[in-house]
């Protein structure tokens, strides 16, 4: 009976220690998206002021041709990858709700 217990016991701390890494792996996991996420959102930043600074000085004969080529640069897809208004042959673009920044 005792080794039975034992056993039981030896059983659900086994369970007990691949819960715990388990957990440890999501909260990594989890980590590294936000850290991710906080990446992206502080490049997307810098673009995004850049094509502000792009687009007051459009009119501009003086810098015409450096930033039609920075807006050029900024507005370039890969393959298969677009905006809200670019439509993949076969795939339809459906428009999440995005967090402005």
């Amino acid at each position: 009976m005792l080794l039975l217990v034992l056993v039981t016991l030896i059983g659900i701390a086994m369970i007990a220690v691949a819960a715990v890494a388990q957990i440890n792996l999501f909260k990594a996991v989890v980590s590294t998206q936000s850290t991710g996420e906080k990446e992206r959102d502080f490049y997307f930043g810098k673009l995004r002021n850049i094509e502000e600074l792009c687009q007051d000085k459009e009119g501009d004969e003086t810098h015409a041709d450096f930033v039609a080529l920075v807006l050029e640069i900024l507005y370039q897809t890969e393959d298969g990858f677009g905006g809200p208004g670019d439509e993949v042959e076969g795939e339809e673009y459906e428009e999440d709700e995005q967090e402005e920044y």
